[in-house]
C-alpha cells in the first residue's frame, strides 16, 4: 500500500576508458574561449557542463585508480582531469601527437589558470621520471589548489582541447 508500483532501477553511471574520453566530448562552443568573461554577459552554461565532467572524472578515477577525490572541489577535479590526459595517454596508448606536445599543451592550459610555480617543477620531474597516473594523482591531491573561478577553468579546458586537436 505504501510502496511504489514502479520498478526501481539504479542510476546508470557511464563508464569511460580515459580522462581524455571524458573531456574530449565536451562541445567546445559551450566553453569560454574568448576575452569576454561571464561577468560581462557571456554564457555560463559551461559551468553546468564542467560540474558534470567533474562528477564523471571523480567516478572514473575512483573506479580505475581507487582514489577518493572528495576533498577536491569540482574546479580542482576538472583541472586534475586536464593534467591527467598526457600522463594517462603515455601509460595507455599512443596518440596522434607526441606525449611531449600533449604535456606542453597541458602546461600551457593550466598555466593560464594559476601561477603554478612549484607545481611546474613537480610535473616536469614526474614527467621526466615516467611517473604513472597513480603517482601523479597522489602528488596533485597534495598540492593542487585552484584560486581561479569557473571561467578560467573553462577557458583552460578549451585551450587544452584546442591545442591537442580535439576541436
Amino acid at each position: 500500500m505504501f510502496g511504489s508500483s514502479f520498478p526501481v532501477s539504479p542510476k546508470k553511471i557511464k563508464t569511460y576508458n580515459s580522462v581524455e574520453e571524458i573531456l574530449r566530448i565536451i562541445d567546445p562552443n559551450v566553453l569560454p574561449h574568448g576575452p569576454v568573461a561571464d561577468e560581462f554577459g557571456g554564457s555560463t552554461a559551461y559551468i553546468e557542463v564542467l560540474n558534470q565532467k567533474a562528477t564523471e572524472i571523480r567516478n572514473y578515477i575512483a573506479a580505475k585508480y581507487y582514489e577518493d577525490l572528495s576533498s577536491l572541489s569540482n574546479l580542482e577535479v576538472v583541472m586534475l582531469g586536464v593534467v591527467m590526459v598526457p600522463f594517462e595517454s603515455r601509460d595507455m596508448m599512443p596518440g596522434y601527437m607526441s606525449y611531449e606536445q600533449m604535456f606542453r599543451c597541458m602546461m600551457n592550459a593550466i598555466g593560464a589558470v594559476s601561477g603554478i610555480g612549484l607545481m611546474v617543477n613537480n610535473f616536469v620531474t614526474l614527467w621526466n621520471s615516467g611517473a604513472s597516473a597513480a603517482t601523479l594523482l597522489s602528488t596533485v591531491k597534495s598540492i593542487f589548489k585552484i584560486s581561479a573561478g569557473w571561467f578560467a577553468v573553462g577557458w583552460a579546458v578549451y585551450e587544452f582541447g584546442d591545442c591537442v586537436g580535439w576541436w
